[in-house]
């Protein structure tokens, strides 16, 4: 079955940083961009896309595979924020545990603080890559939220642009759901939840993840300390540097 063009995907080129505007064609945050039509693989290559990161669970790149990004001359990057998709007693106890906006934001939290080397490497990868990425989970939403909040906070951008850029989601969730279903003839997980805070991007849930990171001294203290191997081993050295190279590779001036 043909694919469907993805229903989160956006450019994060124009976003206002410190020192300038995110360049365009540089950085693109995405729903599952796996499932996508090959002429919009094609477009995305033709604008200078070359690399993607897959934030998903090895078992949910097993699901859809990643043959139309290699066909269409696009190096697929796994890094995975989960291990592996939820079961339904893990979905069940996380999706119990959360009951409000601030609760989503504390998950975000955790999972940044736990997966912070996947951060980190993800990260690595952007500075480093001779063409434009794009980063993206199942739904463009929470693992890929992190993600680009990540990246705006290190490239010096101010909270409201973060928080606005998460809840631009919010226009696309019925879309995303849809797809996903028609994609690999399984509904969203989440699905069982219709009003579970969870499921909405909303401001105050990148809010509370923000004030998490600011607590923590900062983005790069934060990283820092949750990706250090030992008190001496130069992690905040190597973010700090990693930061550095790039706003390099990805601000314009102006």
């Amino acid at each position: 079955m043909a694919g469907t063009t993805a229903a989160n995907l956006r450019s994060l080129g124009g976003l206002p940083v410190d020192g300038g505007r995110i360049a365009e064609n540089r950085l693109w945050r995405s729903d599952n961009i796996t499932v996508s039509p090959d002429e919009q693989l094609r477009d995305l290559h033709g604008q200078g896309l070359r690399t993607v990161i897959d934030l998903r669970a090895p078992d949910e790149v097993q699901l859809t595979g990643t043959a139309v990004l290699e066909r269409n001359g696009i190096r697929h990057v796994h890094q995975p924020m989960t291990r592996k998709s939820a079961d339904p007693a893990t979905l069940a106890a996380t999706f119990d545990s959360i009951t409000d906006y601030d609760g989503v934001g504390d998950w975000y939290l955790r999972l940044a603080r736990a997966r912070s080397a996947v951060l980190v490497d993800s990260i690595r990868e952007i500075a480093a890559s001779d063409g434009g990425v794009l980063f993206y989970c199942t739904a463009g939403k929470d693992r890929t939220g992190v993600l680009a909040a990540v990246i705006l906070l290190l490239l010096g951008a101010a909270d409201d642009v973060v928080v606005q850029d998460y809840a631009r989601t919010a226009d696309f969730v019925d879309g995303v759901h849809r797809r996903h279903a028609e994609a690999t003839g399984r509904p969203m997980p989440s699905t069982e939840y219709p009003d579970h805070p969870i499921l909405h991007a909303h401001p105050d849930s990148m809010v509370a993840f923000l004030r998490g990171i600011h607590a923590a001294g900062g983005v790069v203290p934060f990283l820092s300390s949750a990706a250090a191997t030992g008190e001496d081993d130069g992690t905040r050295a190597q973010v700090e540097a990693l930061a550095g190279h790039l706003h390099d590779r990805l601000v314009a001036g102006g």
